[in-house]
């Protein structure tokens, strides 16, 4: 119960401390930004200058805030322009003229040195310099618009459709400005189109683009990942490996073993179950070493080992010796109702199962390596 709520508080702090770490990493590039109320939000290719990091945008697709909150593009010319709407799948951006006179930067408009081109519904547009005095507007031709952002007293400026050979017939005094491209959208009654306040325009697909998806995939399994997997993980390290533990060294007990004196080792190692590598000799090293210049023993009889007394623990874990509380086999301490194994000639102890598998393979005691000869054990038994 321990590990679990160990594990548990380690997995809610790991997330804690991860979790404002991985939303800081997605707001400086992922998150859409804005500069104000009602204004698109901003997202890779753009750039919000002064709230974007240079590196979530590509050169030429950077955008501002004004004064009055507005959301800004600029081109080469005529100069800046207020953005309505931004259509990434469309890869669309939405414009009108800041000082709410389309035409008069229609004139001027050039994309050249940008990476937009024109979209939507446009058609070419003669705009005319007419006297004011020589045009009546109250009876003009459908056909002609008069542009009044661009008009003043003296000078009235229209703006058709038609052909250029058909213009001079409206008035001698009208001089043409420039036939440009300009956007124009279906009237209420579907017949008939007019000049838009909006200009559309369109940007060609970058590598960046695919970059992008690339890197926002990537980045989005990396940080499921961490916060997901890895806490999972820890959680099932601490919560089962110490069960696994506590198996190996109170139930099997041969996750750590003593190496017998023994000079055939390797066969030694077979017989636990373990290879070389996995045995601990902790405290025995030099008696090892020591061991296998000696020659080889043979171990002891079934029939002698299992006439060892025996001690059965009790609760409050009385043992022969107080100070000896660890098993010198399995270096492992002794527990309430484990059964042990006295060696008769030396009063050693350890845990039977531990002392009967070093017996059938050494005659000798672990601890003072006395040899346990028959006449040792049972002197009577062999006595002439």
């Amino acid at each position: 119960m321990n590990s679990l709520k160990i594990s548990i508080l380690f997995f809610f702090n790991f997330f804690f401390l991860l979790f404002p770490g991985s939303v800081t990493c997605r707001t400086t590039c992922h998150t859409p930004l804005s500069c104000g109320n009602g204004e698109p939000g901003v997202l890779f290719p753009f750039r919000l200058e002064g709230r974007h990091r240079e590196v979530c945008g590509i050169p030429g697709f950077s955008l501002s805030c004004s004064s009055s909150n507005k959301t800004v593009l600029e081109l080469p010319l005529p100069g800046k322009f207020f953005v309505q709407n931004i259509y990434y799948n469309l890869r669309v951006i939405e414009i009108y003229d800041s000082d709410n006179c389309l035409p008069r930067s229609l004139l001027n408009l050039s994309l050249l040195g940008s990476p937009y081109q024109s979209d939507g519904r446009n058609e070419n547009y003669t705009f005319l310099n007419c006297s004011s005095a020589s045009v009546d507007l109250s009876n003009i031709s459908s056909l002609y618009v008069h542009i009044h952002c661009l008009s003043s007293s003296a000078h009235t400026i229209l703006a058709t459709n038609v052909t250029t050979h058909r213009i001079q017939p409206l008035n001698s005094s009208c001089e043409v400005i420039d036939t440009v491209s300009v956007p124009v959208m279906s009237t209420l009654d579907g017949f008939s189109n007019q000049i838009s306040d909006v200009l559309r325009l369109t940007w060609s697909r970058t590598p960046a683009d695919d970059t992008s998806q690339g890197i926002i995939r990537k980045t989005m399994i990396l940080v499921f990942g961490i916060c997901i997997g890895f806490p999972i993980l820890i959680f099932f390290i601490c919560y089962y490996c110490p069960w696994v533990i506590r198996s190996y060294c109170y139930g099997d007990r041969r996750l750590f073993v003593a190496v017998p004196p023994q000079s055939n080792d390797r066969s030694i190692f077979s017989s636990f179950g373990y290879q070389p590598s996995f045995i601990a000799a902790r405290g025995y090293q030099r008696s090892f070493i020591a061991a296998r210049e000696q020659p080889v023993k043979a171990g002891l009889d079934s029939s002698i080992i299992e006439s060892f007394p025996r001690i059965l623990l009790d609760e409050k874990l009385r043992l022969p010796n107080p100070n000896d509380t660890t098993c010198s086999i399995c270096i492992s301490e002794y527990l309430p109702t484990e059964t042990l194994k006295i060696i008769p000639s030396c009063n050693h102890y350890f845990h039977a199962k531990c002392i009967d598998q070093w017996l059938s393979m050494s005659s000798t005691c672990p601890v003072c390596r006395e040899s346990q000869s028959l006449q040792s054990l049972f002197p009577s038994a062999v006595a002439p």
